[in-house]
């Protein structure tokens, strides 16, 4: 499903009218979405400032503190170890609203935009003012919609939001950035709909990605085609940004990265990729003395064995199979020491903080997980 941006109005007839009785829906140059994240200052777009009194960068919450370490606590836990100490278990003091609020803040990573932004509809609405663009219209046309105990449901509840932002208790739940805008002109639908995709995706990773800080990370994604196979057994072909570990550097320090044909993904509309580094192949080496009674090795890239007579199978490399097969030589496993270290490198990742799963291929039950 596409979404065509709801552009603000242009206004027609009597310009001395308020601006809200007289407007239409004729498409103008998009402006960009004041909850978008920053764009890098020091890179020039060469665009012209657009119009209108948007801010330039939207207002942001007040940032949750972190919590502080309760030494009682680590104390008690401490004693309550001790066999035959009995330690009463004391009672969690009630917590002010501002340090509820606080913790809820740390709870969720992100503070939402779309609720103030309702709330300025809302009084419209209760001003008895009209949409100014069509996406307006129709949002207030489900609030006409309500019936009195619905109605009353929602001023109940903007009510007890306006009181609780005036308290300056909640900051850190909320962002004005819709609101702000909404205040001066129609806000269009495409920049809800990116900002409900943005507090989604925030909440998603704060809750499965623990550390990763909620927000996408700057960057690109690809798209690729990755095959699932279902329960019937049958394969199935889905399109998507999928994320995708490529290569691994045994040594930390050095550029020298090992994949296989299946983990490098070629970017369309190649169909493969091209190892094109000598490192990356295995390799049988022979020493040998010359004359003067130097070393030195004499090295060949490892072939896969031939299939056996009459058989319709291809050639597969005897380490990895088809994945380490290029052509008719046979790439690197890279061989690392217990308790080391490596790093990963992919694309696709929403997060800077990732979980990896390992498993052993001739013994699944031999798993990783850091």
């Amino acid at each position: 499903m596409s979404i065509r941006p709801d552009n603000s109005a242009t206004r027609t007839g009597n310009p001395n009218d308020p601006k809200e009785d007289h407007c239409d829906d004729t498409e103008v140059t998009p402006k960009p979405n004041p909850c978008a994240p920053p764009q890098d200052k020091n890179k020039e777009c060469g665009c012209a400032k657009p119009p209108g009194n948007i801010p330039d960068q939207p207002r942001h919450p007040r940032q949750p503190r972190r919590p502080s370490d309760d030494c009682c606590e680590q104390l008690i836990g401490i004693l309550q170890q001790i066999p035959g100490l009995k330690i009463p278990t004391p009672h969690k003091p009630k917590q002010k609203p501002a340090r509820k609020a606080q913790r809820l803040c740390e709870t969720l990573g992100i503070a939402d935009a779309i609720v103030p932004w309702l709330n300025v509809l809302w009084k419209r609405f209760e001003d008895g003012k009209p949409g100014r663009n069509e996406f307006e219209r129709t949002v207030l046309a489900e609030f006409t919609a309500f019936d009195q105990r619905e109605r009353d449901g929602m001023r109940t509840a903007f009510t007890g939001y306006r009181k609780s932002r005036s308290s300056g208790k909640v900051e850190c739940l909320f962002n004005d950035c819709l609101a702000d805008a909404a205040e001066d002109e129609p806000v269009p639908m495409a920049w809800i709909a990116d900002e409900l995709l943005r507090e989604g995706m925030a909440l998603i990773t704060t809750t499965f990605y623990k550390g990763s800080g909620g927000p996408l990370t700057p960057g690109q994604v690809r798209p690729w085609d990755n095959v699932v196979q279902e329960p019937d057994m049958k394969t199935r072909t889905y399109t998507g940004p999928w994320p995708w570990l490529t290569a691994l550097c045994p040594d930390v320090s050095s550029y020298e990265e090992y994949g296989n044909r299946f983990s490098y993904r070629p970017i369309p509309p190649a169909t493969s990729h091209i190892f094109r580094e000598g490192y990356q192949y295995a390799q049988t080496c022979e020493l040998q003395t010359d004359a003067s009674g130097k070393v030195f090795a004499i090295c060949h890239r490892v072939t896969p064995p031939a299939p056996p007579p009459g058989s319709f199978s291809f050639a597969l490399c005897e380490e990895g199979g088809d994945d380490y097969t290029v052509g008719n030589e046979c790439l690197s496993i890279p061989s690392l020491r217990a308790g080391g270290s490596i790093k990963l490198r992919g694309f696709n990742f929403i997060t800077p903080s990732v979980t990896v799963r390992m498993v052993k291929q001739d013994d699944p039950s031999v798993r990783v997980e850091q």
